[in-house]
């Protein structure tokens, strides 16, 4: 069972990752099964899904 530490450290990586559009980093981390809920219509589930959400909007500055 994950820790609130364990979570905290995986989304601050997660967040990390989106900054550096590191795409397929992300894909790594992510689970064959993840789905959107409330993201765009269609999205395949898991690191395809990542992929695609991210080929619709481009790279994000969190600065």
């Amino acid at each position: 069972m994950s820790t609130i530490e364990d979570n905290k450290r995986i989304a601050c990586r997660w967040f990390e990752l989106v900054t550096q559009g590191n795409v397929e980093e992300l894909c790594a981390m992510t689970a064959p099964t993840w789905t959107m809920h409330g993201g765009p219509p269609s999205l395949p589930v898991g690191p395809d899904g990542i992929r695609a959400l991210f080929a619709s909007f481009g790279r994000i500055d969190q600065t």
